[in-house]
C-alpha cells in the first residue's frame, strides 16, 4: 500500500522486525521474508498481501496484525495466515491511550 496516514500504524520493534534474525525473523519481517524468497524464486507469480490491525474497542494502538498472503497464480502452492503481536519484551503497552511503562519505572 501507499505511505499515507490512513495506512500507517503505531508499532512495536518486535512487531515490525521480530527477533531481527534473518534465518527466524518473526513479527511482521517473517512473512515479508518468506513472501520475497516466493517472488524470488517465481519471478512470473504475484501475489496479494493484506495486513489488518486488530483493536479492541476505542483502543489507539493495534492489539497485534492479522497478516494474509496468497500466491495469484498458485493459491494452493503459497499463502500464509500470520498473526503478529504488538508487543515489547519489557514494556507495557497501554493500548487505550499509547502511552507504556519499562517494566520497573513510572509510565512514560
Amino acid at each position: 500500500g501507499d505511505m499515507q496516514t490512513h495506512n500507517v500504524i503505531l508499532g512495536t520493534r518486535a512487531q515490525n522486525v521480530g527477533t531481527n534474525d534473518q534465518r527466524n525473523p518473526g513479527g511482521m519481517a517473517y512473512t515479508e521474508t518468506v513472501t520475497r524468497n516466493y517472488l524470488s524464486s517465481h519471478q512470473d507469480d504475484a501475489v496479494a498481501y493484506q495486513v489488518i490491525p486488530v483493536y479492541i474497542g476505542q483502543e489507539l494502538v493495534p492489539r497485534g496484525t492479522h497478516v494474509l498472503v496468497q500466491s495469484i497464480n498458485n493459491p494452493s502452492q503459497f499463502h500464509a495466515n500470520v498473526w503478529v503481536f504488538n508487543t515489547q519484551s519489557g514494556v507495557i503497552i497501554n493500548y487505550n491511550n499509547g502511552t507504556y511503562q519499562i517494566e520497573g519505572e513510572d509510565a512514560q
